[in-house]
């Protein structure tokens, strides 16, 4: 089996960001254990902005076989909670999970093109 490693992705900031979403999802971050070599997340908690709620009105959701990187990552929730002078931003919370040495594997280029620019031409 694969090491994993603690990592987040930035939906908005992701090659595919303006596609990603559900109607009325403008921002999303997910963090977890993901694989070290790459690839989906192996556990995941998600924060999600919607519209129609005030910015620092983030969801949080976590999956029922997710929930012990609650207990794991208790510190990480403790510091967003302790944000409360002002809405938690996706930018806040990038910050905070780059405090505790998150890895950013936020997918920022497409790396599997749908065609070879060669073969177009």
């Amino acid at each position: 089996m694969s090491k994993s490693i603690n990592a987040f992705e930035h939906i908005r900031a992701a090659w595919y960001g303006d596609h990603a979403f559900e109607e009325e999802v403008f921002d999303e971050v997910r963090f977890g254990k993901y694989p070290q070599n790459g690839g989906p997340a192996i556990t995941v908690i998600t924060l999600r902005w919607q519209e129609g709620k005030t910015f620092g009105g983030a969801t949080l959701s976590v999956e029922s076989a997710d929930w012990p990187l609650l207990y794991q990552y208790r510190e990480v929730l403790q510091e967003l909670a302790s944000v409360s002078n002002r809405p938690v931003t996706p930018g806040d919370v990038i910050e905070i999970l780059k405090g505790h040495e998150f890895v950013d594997v936020t997918e920022v280029v497409d790396s599997a093109p749908l065609f070879d620019l060669m073969e177009a031409n």
